[in-house]
């Protein structure tokens, strides 16, 4: 019986944990490690690049879609301040076909950057 019901309060506790996850389409999430991430809908392949040198800073992506379709993205420019991530710059785009190219160029300072991506149909 005490085996039942603690497995009871786990299986509660796990469906309200998952319950309360926030949940945005908007904003990529603010992740504690560097890098490049890809969050993508319905897409065979996603490219980013980015590209510092001279104080600019070159952001790029390809989404390919499985099919042809509206192929919508958001791309964000992000630089890690104060122990967070934060979003400096942002562009979107949509297209319909079977891929899409974002590229744009910005004025950075010294820091470490990433670009994070969001696409889907």
């Amino acid at each position: 019986m005490y085996k039942r019901m603690k497995n009871v309060v786990a299986a509660v506790v796990l469906c309200a944990s998952l319950i309360a996850l926030p949940v945005s389409a908007s904003e990529p999430p603010e992740a504690e490690n560097g890098g490049i991430q890809l969050m993508s809908v319905d897409t065979r392949k996603n490219t980013v690049t980015l590209s510092i040198s001279k104080g600019k800073a070159v952001c790029g992506t390809k989404v390919i879609a499985r099919s042809s379709k509206l192929i919508k993205v958001n791309m964000y420019l992000q630089k890690y301040l104060s122990g967070k991530w934060k979003t400096i710059e942002s562009w979107s785009g949509s297209k319909t076909g079977v891929s899409y190219s974002l590229s744009k160029t910005v004025t950075v300072s010294k820091g470490k950057y990433r670009v994070n991506l969001l696409s889907g149909k």
